[in-house]
């Protein structure tokens, strides 16, 4: 879900601050229905037995700016580069392991895991 983490567009962040839509709608909108839509739920998109046990904790007071000089990621650009935004994630638990605190990344080449995406989901 670091992945998810970071999923969902800038103005996804900003509309729980700006009282266009509530919390809960948020993670719905950016990890529930996203896995819904790619044929991965309930194994993404929810804390439950059985799942994955990917978790972001997304600070809404903390402003940014988006830049790929920061970001975990062999690409070098990013669409939102220099754009300024509200919230930012604190912390990530991937698979049931804490994988981002305190601005550190701690994670082992090799230690993430590929899911298919089943064919036939709701969207096709």
């Amino acid at each position: 879900a670091a992945a998810a983490a970071a999923a969902g567009c800038w103005c996804c962040l900003l509309a729980p601050a700006a009282g266009l839509i509530t919390h809960q709608d948020y993670v719905r909108i950016t990890s529930t229905a996203a896995a819904q839509i790619f044929n991965i739920y309930p194994r993404k998109g929810r804390i439950a037995a059985g799942s994955d046990a990917d978790v972001i904790v997304l600070d809404p007071s903390v402003n940014h700016t988006i830049s790929a000089a920061t970001h975990h990621s062999r690409i070098d650009t990013n669409v939102y580069e220099g754009k300024e935004i509200a919230g930012k994630v604190t912390v990530t638990i991937s698979r049931g392991r804490l994988v981002w605190y305190k601005g550190k990344l701690d994670v082992q080449p090799g230690s993430g895991r590929f899911i298919t995406l089943p064919t036939h989901g709701p969207l096709f």
